[in-house]
C-alpha cells in the first residue's frame, strides 16, 4: 500500500512566505550585514585557512573564513582605533 504524503494548504504556505519576508535579520540597524571583497597574499590565506580548520575540528566559534575575517576586523577596530 501507497501512502501518500499529506502537504501543507496553499493558502498555509503563503502565510508563511508573507511571514517570512517581513521577518528582519539581526536585532536592528546596526547589525545589518554589508557584503565586501578582498584580496590577500597566498602567505595570509593560508594561515587563515589553517586557524579556520582548528576551529572547525575543535568546534569552536567562528568556523567560517567570513566569521574569522569579522572577528579580527572587530577586533582590531576595538584595539587599534
Amino acid at each position: 500500500m501507497v501512502k501518500l504524503r499529506t502537504t501543507a494548504k496553499d493558502q498555509t504556505a503563503d502565510e508563511f512566505v508573507n511571514q517570512m519576508a517581513d521577518k528582519p535579520y539581526g536585532s536592528g540597524e546596526d547589525e545589518r550585514l554589508e557584503r565586501i571583497t578582498i584580496s590577500v597574499r597566498g602567505s595570509v590565506f593560508d594561515k587563515l585557512d589553517d586557524i579556520v580548520r582548528k576551529r572547525k575540528r575543535a568546534k569552536q566559534a567562528n568556523r567560517t573564513m567570513s566569521a574569522l575575517v569579522i572577528e579580527a576586523v572587530e577586533f582590531y577596530l576595538e584595539n587599534k582605533a
